[in-house]
């Protein structure tokens, strides 16, 4: 910041003070309007970041909203394999090897499918402290969506156990040669139903916490 001395020496207190005032006033000036640059400048990184973000939670909605379709469509398909199955089995009957390698075959395509949900929006506006100039009530939406998403991605690991994906392997093994074991693939499809029917609940979680930002479809 520049200032320009005065031309000639005051000759006076009162010329002194005149010209102090005015250093003062100049001063305080500058420092307000840089406050009032720097504020904008914060409230348009906020509002952009602010939109970012919703468009990110837009379309990580949108994600789970199909996901969660597709999810239960599988769901309900394996569940009329495994009662079919644990039906013959309480009847102490049996299955057409054909027709039981045919339900294991449908079943090893139901793959078990979690939210693989973006977050470069949120990420980028942490990194550049644009959270930091947002409304609150935004802010506490906005954190609680993202919250939701690390929790179910965090969560569904821990179920798609070793056992979990060696059952699937041995399962597709027997497919392919023909020596599926109606028990064995009963007990398997059992625990894989348990598994998508858990993480068909964290999806529905999540959907509950991003469908505010999608807009008012019904989903499953």
């Amino acid at each position: 910041m520049h200032f320009e001395l005065p031309e000639k020496v005051t000759s006076s207190a009162k010329e002194f003070a005149s010209h102090y005032v005015m250093i003062v006033v100049s001063i305080l000036t500058a420092l307000a309007l840089e406050q009032v640059v720097v504020t904008i400048h914060h409230k348009a990184a906020a509002n952009m970041a602010s939109a970012n973000i919703r468009a990110e939670l837009r379309e990580n909605w949108t994600y789970v909203a199909n996901l969660r379709k597709a999810h239960a469509e599988n769901e309900v398909k394996l569940q009329a394999i495994v009662d079919t199955l644990t039906d013959h089995l309480s009847k102490g009957g049996s299955i057409d090897a054909e027709q039981l390698n045919k339900l294991a075959q449908e079943a090893t395509h139901m793959s078990i499918d979690t939210a693989l949900n973006r977050t470069s929006a949120w990420d980028t506006a942490i990194a550049n402290q644009a959270l930091a100039y947002m409304d609150q009530a935004d802010l506490n939406r906005y954190s609680a969506a993202y919250a939701g998403m690390r929790h179910v991605e965090s969560f569904t690991p821990a179920l798609v156990t070793d056992k979990l994906l060696r059952d699937a392997a041995d399962l597709r093994l027997a497919v392919k040669t023909s020596k599926v074991d109606m028990q064995e693939a009963a007990r398997i499809l059992s625990r894989r139903l348990i598994t998508m029917q858990i993480i068909g609940n964290q999806l529905k979680d999540l959907d509950g916490a991003l469908k505010e930002f999608g807009g008012d479809v019904t989903t499953p």
